[in-house]
């Protein structure tokens, strides 16, 4: 995992800083990747973000990783954007699209592995995207810090004693 991880890490610096576009990111990743994916027989899944300073919107394309949640503080609700292309690693030639979606004042961009919604309930049930709506939901308007702290709460609540069987990774930008 280690090695992976650094893979994925140092093709990503040395293509990001080149590509404006969340999706010619991705795509090209999965193209230099793809020989050691295939030959370790795995696979990644990736999103990239793009955020511009004193820009109401924001850019993203999504390998086959977990929703983007956007939640919109004005409507006071949640939205999930799905995935826009297969994991990295799958097919050397897929294709991956950027989406625009736009940003109002109070909204809320939370990226987040499944290790959060896979997460296991004493009595088998999963944490879920319901989950982590009712927290950020809950916890609006705090301050992002405090908000990851709740999420991380109401899941070693959910969980009970049971361990986590995946990692959990938050990121939460206001």
């Amino acid at each position: 995992a280690a090695l992976l991880t650094a893979l994925v890490h140092a093709v990503f610096i040395s293509e990001a800083a080149d590509r404006a576009d969340p999706g010619d990111l991705l795509q090209v990743m999965n193209r230099r990747m793809f020989p050691d994916l295939d030959r370790a027989e795995t696979f990644v899944t990736a999103v990239v973000i793009r955020l511009e300073a004193g820009s109401p919107r924001f850019a993203y394309a999504s390998a086959g990783h977990m929703d983007v949640a956007v939640w919109r503080g004005t409507e006071e609700r949640i939205e999930f954007l799905p995935a826009s292309g297969l994991p990295l690693g799958i097919e050397p030639e897929a294709a991956y699209r950027a989406r625009t979606v736009p940003l109002a004042a109070g909204d809320e961009v939370i990226l987040y592995s499944d290790g959060v919604t896979e997460a296991e309930g004493a009595d088998g049930t999963l944490f879920g995207s319901e989950g982590l709506s009712a927290i950020i939901s809950a916890t609006f308007p705090a301050q992002a810090a405090d908000q990851i702290r709740a999420i991380v709460a109401g899941l070693d609540v959910h969980r009970a004693d049971r361990p986590l069987r995946d990692d959990v990774a938050l990121l939460l930008v206001k």
